[in-house]
Formats: C-alpha cells, sequence, structure tokens
C-alpha cells in the first residue's frame, strides 16, 4: 500500500557564532516544501498519531547536538545542562545513577527460544566510568543513557523546542550499539518517538501494531509470534529522522562495521495529556459546581447506581468515581479516548466538536460498561490487592474533596 509521503525533519540552527545556542523546528514537509505552519498542519493531519515516516535532514549540524566523545564526558562526569561546557568540574556535576540515568543491555535469546533484553546488573554503589562501560561495549552491550536532555544542552533545547510544538513533555534518551548487535527484542512503547541518527548506521524493522496507542499501563513483551511479519525496514543514517507512533512494534540492529548513535526525543502523554483525561477534568468541573444530590442526570442511571453501594450515601463524589471509572474502562478497548489533545495545532470549533463526539461514544458505551465499572470499585473496595489504576486516584482525589466522609473514598486511599 502507498504510504501518506510525508517528510519529517528535526532543523537545528546555531543563533551566533559565540554562544551554542540550538533552536529546532519539527516540520511535516512534502519534497521541496518550504519550512512552514503549513507544514506542521500536514504532519498533524496525516502522519500524527497513525503513521510511521522517515525522512534525511540537511539542516542539522550532528557535531555541534552531540558525538560519542561527548557521551564520554557524559558517563564521566555526569553533566547537566548547568555545567559549564567549556571547563568541566565533576564537583559541579551530578554522577550517573543505574538504573535511573544508564543501563547496559543487548539482546538476548532466552531458553524458552524468545528474545529479551539481558542488562548487566550494576550495583547503586559502583562508581560508572567510561572504561567500565567500553569494557562491556567491548562484550556487545550497549549503552543506554535516560533524560538527556537534563544533561545536554543541545538535546535540552531541542526537546524545549519539541514540547513547545507538541504541547506535551519531551524527554531524550540515547542508544550507543557495538556494530552487529542489537539493544532491545521487539517492542512497542508508550511514548511516541522522534528518533535521530547521528553516527553508523541502524537497521529498524517495523511490524503491524498490536494496539493502537496504549497508555503506559496497557505496555506489554510482544511474543516473536506476534511479531512474524515485518512490514517494512528502514536503514537510518547520520542525519535521518524517523518518527514513529506509540504502540508501533519495532526493533532496531546496528547493522554496519562502525557503532551506531542515536536519540529519540520521547513525547511522553500521561492520561491527564489524552481525551480521556479531558473527559474527566469535565466530570470534575460539573460536580465541582453542582449542589450534593441535586444532580442533574437521566434518572435511569442516577436509580441504577443509587441502589449499589457505591451511592450508599448518595454521595456526588461517589457517582463521580463510577463515571471515572466508566471513561476508564470505555478508552481501555477504545483508541479513540487515547489519542493526544491536539491544543496546540487545532482551533477551538474542531476541539469542541471531538469533545463532544467523543462525549457522545461514553454515553453510548456508558450503561453496558457501568456494571463492568462498579466491579472494578467492588475489587478496589476489597483490599490493597486489587487497586484502582494508578492514574484514576488523581481525578478520585479531585473528586471527593467536598465529601471527605465517602466511604468510597476511604476505600482508595
Amino acid at each position: 500500500d502507498d504510504m501518506v509521503c510525508v517528510v519529517l525533519t528535526v532543523a537545528l540552527f546555531s543563533v551566533t557564532t559565540q554562544q551554542r545556542n540550538t533552536l529546532s523546528i519539527f516540520e511535516a514537509l512534502h519534497k521541496n516544501k518550504n519550512i512552514g505552519s503549513s507544514a506542521l498542519q500536514d504532519f498533524f493531519s496525516s502522519m500524527w498519531e497513525c503513521d510511521w515516516g522517515t525522512s534525511v535532514s540537511h539542516n542539522i549540524d550532528l557535531t555541534e547536538l552531540l558525538t560519542s566523545a561527548d557521551v564520554n564526558d557524559v558517563i564521566d562526569f555526569g553533566c547537566t545542562v548547568f555545567s559549564d561546557e567549556s571547563q568541566i568540574h565533576p564537583q559541579e556535576c551530578e554522577s550517573l545513577q543505574y538504573p535511573r540515568d544508564i543501563s547496559l543491555v543487548k539482546r538476548i535469546v532466552g531458553k524458552d527460544g524468545e528474545h529479551w533484553t539481558g542488562v548487566w546488573p550494576i550495583k547503586s554503589s559502583d562508581h560508572i566510568t567510561s572504561h567500565f562501560v567500553r569494557e562491556l561495549f567491548s562484550r556487545g552491550f550497549s549503552v543506554v543513557l535516560n533524560r538527556m536532555n537534563l544533561r545536554w544542552k543541545p538535546l535540552f533545547d531541542v526537546a524545549n523546542e519539541l514540547s513547545r510544538i507538541f504541547g506535551y513533555r519531551v524527554n531524550v534518551n540515547l542508544y550507543l550499539t557495538p556494530p552487529h548487535h542489537q539493544a532491545f527484542e521487539g517492542h512497542f512503547d508508550w511514548m511516541d518517538g522522534i528518533v535521530l541518527q547521528l553516527e553508523g548506521q541502524k537497521r529498524w524493522s517495523i511490524y503491524e501494531p498490536l494496539m493502537l496507542l496504549p497508555r503506559r499501563e496497557q505496555k506489554f513483551k510482544p511474543s516473536l509470534a506476534q511479531l512474524n511479519h515485518v512490514t517494512d525496514t528502514v536503514i537510518l543514517t547520520p542525519g535521518d529522522v524517523l518518527y514513529l507512533p506509540r504502540g508501533v512494534p519495532h526493533q532496531a540492529f546496528a547493522s554496519s562495521d562502525e557503532h551506531s548513535l542515536h536519540v529519540t526525543f520521547g513525547i511522553e502523554m500521561d492520561e491527564e495529556h489524552l481525551w480521556q483525561g479531558v473527559l474527566h477534568f469535565s466530570v470534575l468541573e460539573y460536580f465541582r459546581h453542582a449542589k450534593a444530590c441535586n444532580l442533574d442526570t437521566d434518572p435511569t442511571t442516577v436509580a441504577s447506581i443509587e441502589g449499589s453501594r457505591v451511592c450508599e450515601e448518595k454521595c456526588i463524589p461517589d457517582l463521580a468515581i463510577a463515571i471515572h471509572v466508566v471513561i476508564h474502562h470505555i478508552a481501555t478497548f477504545d483508541h479513540r479516548l487515547r489519542g493526544g489533545v491536539e491544543m496546540n495545532w487545532r482551533d477551538e470549533n474542531y476541539l469542541l466538536e471531538k469533545y463532544q463526539r467523543l462525549w457522545g461514544v461514553v454515553i453510548e458505551k456508558f450503561e453496558e460498561s457501568l456494571e463492568d465499572a462498579l466491579q472494578i470499585i467492588a475489587r478496589n473496595s476489597s483490599g490493597p490487592g486489587h487497586p484502582l489504576p494508578p492514574p484514576l486516584h488523581r481525578f478520585i482525589e479531585f473528586s471527593t474533596w467536598s465529601c471527605p466522609n465517602s466511604n468510597m473514598f476511604q476505600s482508595t486511599q
């Protein structure tokens, strides 16, 4: 099938010759199209969250962004974006912590024949040096450095600019892989990723999505049987960019005789950033302004809840909790509610129409989902072994401010 031919690129420019201050503009361009807001609109309308794609960027000075030599400084000195890059003082830097900041991994074959990620055990008391890392690198382990936007100023600037464009939090991870090796088994991520190849080359195998737009807690390890058909293969060389929506399975292999270095800009969307979160917040607003037990709601819906333990005291927050769980339950099976909110690139009319349309989905499925939601709440009430999904706790806490004596609130603590 013909793919939507959209080009992704990250353009980095130096503002002055005296001070490196990197700006990043992420654009979706058709061939020969000039940089502009219309290019971004093309990307968001035809590729965002629905299709992957690659391009070559001719505007990136890769040596200004990051090199493998810079990686040694980060490992040895624990550089931060607050460090003076012209003269690194170890006492001013924060050492790398395992596994928060660094891990050494390689793909292995388990006894069950499945592919797994082998992790070199590093003690929290171990002093991690570039010499130690090079030794394991020579034995086939890839170096993974997390949160590089907090340790390397050019990456910090790029992540900030992408965050401005997308409207979401952006973190940067670095991957340095030995020749003819692979860091991870085939997997999918819960965040969208923009991959930028810096050195060497990597062969990426892309598979059909097993789940569209998964939330963080919906991630699982695919088996080889589930990844039995490669839909596309792409080789990234320095300057190439790859966009992968969350949920698209993939694996990457350093396919040349030299090491591979790339960074991934992870566009992270918690539940609050999804359309599901918008529905949760609208429930909060409604109950915040409603008077206790004076519900402007479909009587049949209220009656079905009043007979249950959820609404024993006819407390509005108890009903709100049930609605929160219903929304979460519906979103678990309907990816439309798990889409990111396009606040930064859609007009108000579009957003309002989509908001109303998704509420229509919830209303349509509310009755059939209510019983499952009540069972989820009942299991949660039975003890600590059946907790509600973590994101729901925040919404539930907001809903119970006006009703501190709610039985349901007591059970969710």
